[in-house]
């Protein structure tokens, strides 16, 4: 952020970190009326991607329905470990995006 600013914005990794927390805090209700909406679509998307974390080999669960709900979850497994917690672990409708 210094370079694209010229100096004039220094954010430090402890700020970066607390602005995580605060939005992570402060997003907890939307992000729990997100995951039962979805839960009631009758059609939901989702993909995995892979990610590093502190040069650890994770995955990037992403679950979006048509209304436009979409939900990122990190976790260090794939399948069936990695869908635990996930709107996928309860979800009842239609994943296929070809129905």
């Amino acid at each position: 952020m210094s370079d694209l600013t010229d100096g004039k914005i220094n954010i430090s990794k402890g700020m970066i970190n607390n602005l995580c927390r605060s939005f992570a805090q402060k997003t907890e209700s939307q992000r729990k009326e997100i995951f039962c909406d979805m839960l009631l679509s009758p059609v939901m998307h989702t993909d995995c991607t892979n990610a590093r974390v502190n040069g650890e080999s994770s995955y990037v669960f992403v679950c979006a329905v048509p209304d436009g709900g979409v939900l990122y979850f990190a976790r260090g497994k794939k399948g069936h470990d990695g869908i635990k917690g996930t709107v996928v672990e309860d979800y009842q409708g239609n994943t296929d995006p070809r129905s």
